[in-house]
């Protein structure tokens, strides 16, 4: 089962995909995710790695931050914005092993 949270992120790519008037078959087209991957998130089954999530702001022409934070929103604090700055700096290697980090942290905590 989904948190809430998981659930906002589902909410925010369907409001993404109405505002930029494309179908999930687009999406899929415009960023190179599977089409299965796509429609499973929209059914709320699934949810998009931070790296889809990635692939989806660069083919939207919008960084994280755009979509986490909508207009008139609050503004992310300096150390999350010091976080995904850094973040955009990492290579792909390093990205993944800041994921296995937090899959170990997860586990940790039983979540």
């Amino acid at each position: 089962m989904q948190d809430s949270g998981e659930n906002e992120i589902i909410l925010r790519l369907n409001k993404l995909l109405n505002r930029k008037g494309w179908s999930r078959y687009e999406l899929a087209k415009k960023t190179g995710i599977s089409a299965n991957s796509v429609y499973g998130w929209s059914n709320f089954k699934k949810m998009p790695s931070f790296a889809n999530l990635e692939k989806i702001c660069a083919a939207a022409n919008i960084t994280i931050e755009q979509f986490f934070y909508d207009e008139g929103a609050d503004k992310l604090s300096a150390e999350e914005h010091e976080l995904l700055s850094d973040w955009a700096t990492l290579s792909n290697k390093e990205k993944q092993a800041v994921y296995s980090a937090i899959e170990a942290f997860k586990e940790a905590k039983g979540i």
